[in-house]
């Protein structure tokens, strides 16, 4: 076990992060971040050293794309010549944001594929995946994040604002942190990436550059890798744009960071992670509309899978405020009720669609227009037939809303009761005369 341990440690040293051996504790933050949430981040994963705690023995990190995968660096589970390391000497924390406080669930690795080009020189193709031993138990604290494809690369464009997480370095050979680090940079483009005096031509067009070229101060550092880059996917949702992988120094001005591009390997991850299989859409309604203060909403989502192969599905439902959800069913799988209501679905065939119906109950403080949307963590390689995401809206009648119980309401009310009690009063007189 020492010696498997002393491979790790030679291996990822050459990689520029800490030394994972047991009973000594990594060098844990991001530059130029902060601290993120607990359960902010529900796809960080950590890679640990067996026989170690998360405090003892982490490496890189990963992120949850399937409740059985894990895509992470090669290099964070490839000795210096780029084979494969054994799966038992590592395993996969899931859940976890502080790692002294050892939260989560831990899980084995059964399967560790690395990219067949992976260039232990270069770093190009810095790509593998894990398979658990185990699905991860979704909810919580535990999520998925959906892989960026080609068809949404925009969404990593030079300039977009990405933001990267993990438990490196706070700076080189800086102090110690305990929390995950989250820290926003813009992505550079690869021709400003590769410029004289920068990183000089080094950055394939399998690689992502982030950072501030000209100030340097936000980055990842030794102990990031394997960790996500995301960038929001304009839904409310986010995307993994990137891997950590490299760079020359951590924030150094010139010096962005460099990530594995994860829009180029679609087609990989498809072939053994499954999540692209699919064509995935969802579709959304909520009724009655409108809907009184204080009643009953359903929210019924169906998930069709139009493409030819199976895949696996995951539904995720924000409620918005003044909106307590009261059951959660699915036709098939189980559904975790909640203000984030994760649905785990299982596998969907073919040509085939699956319901989720989702009861909730309105507070009576509640009023407006209300919608939320629902997405499923799987995306469809197809932008015009693919829609993974859904709104319903929603019209909510307050007591105030109620014609005739507003102040101005019981005014004209009072009035027109005068009048028509004066009308009958003055009538009978009338008919009393005659008589």
């Amino acid at each position: 076990m020492a010696a498997v341990i002393a491979v790790i440690a030679v291996r990822v040293a050459w990689a520029d992060d800490p030394l994972p051996v047991p009973g000594v504790a990594p060098q844990p933050q991001i530059v130029g971040g902060q601290a993120a949430a607990p359960a902010e981040w529900p796809w960080q994963v950590a890679i640990v050293v067996s026989g170690s705690t998360p405090a003892e023995g982490q490496f890189c990190g990963g992120s949850l794309i399937t409740a059985d995968w894990v895509v992470t660096a090669a290099h964070c589970v490839t000795a210096g010549n780029g084979a494969p390391l054994p799966t038992s000497v590592y395993y996969v924390q899931a859940g976890i944001t502080t790692l002294s406080a050892n939260t989560g669930a831990a899980s084995n690795v059964v399967s560790a594929v690395v990219h067949p080009d992976f260039d232990s020189v270069t770093l190009d193709n810095d790509i593998a995946l894990l398979r658990l031993s185990a699905p991860a138990a979704l909810g919580g604290s535990v999520g998925l994040i959906v892989p960026l494809t080609p068809a949404f690369s925009t969404l990593a464009a030079p300039g977009a604002t990405a933001t990267v997480l993990g438990w490196g370095l706070l700076s080189e050979g800086g102090s110690l942190s305990d929390v995950l680090q989250e820290v926003e940079a813009p992505v550079v483009s690869n021709i400003a990436c590769n410029a004289a005096g920068v990183l000089n031509g080094a950055v394939t067009s399998n690689m992502l550059c982030a950072g501030v070229l000209d100030s340097g101060g936000l980055d990842a550092c030794q102990g990031d890798s394997g960790g996500p880059l995301v960038v929001p996917d304009g839904q409310g949702g986010w995307r993994l744009a990137g891997i950590v992988s490299w760079g020359i120094g951590c924030a150094l001005p010139q010096r962005p960071g460099v990530y594995t591009r994860v829009s180029q390997y679609t087609g990989f991850i498809t072939a053994h992670a499954g999540i692209f299989g699919g064509d995935l859409s969802v579709t959304k309604t909520a009724t009655p509309d409108p809907v009184p203060a204080g009643g009953s909403l359903t929210y019924t989502l169906t998930v069709t899978n139009s493409g030819a192969s199976s895949t696996s599905v995951v539904l995720t439902d924000v409620m918005p405020q003044g909106v307590v959800v009261a059951s959660a069913i699915a036709t098939q799988g189980s559904c975790n009720p909640g203000a984030t209501t994760v649905c785990n679905l299982g596998t969907l065939s073919a040509n085939a669609s699956t319901t989720v119906t989702i009861e909730t109950t309105l507070a009576t403080t509640t009023a407006g227009v209300i919608s939320n949307q629902a997405t499923v963590a799987a995306s469809s390689t197809d932008p015009v037939s693919s829609n993974n995401a859904a709104t319903a809206t929603t019209t909510v009648q307050s007591a105030k809303q109620v014609p005739g119980l507003t102040f101005w309401g019981l005014l004209a009310l009072a009035s027109l009761l005068v009048a028509c009690l004066a009308r009958r009063s003055i009538t009978r007189r009338t008919e009393m005369t005659t008589q």
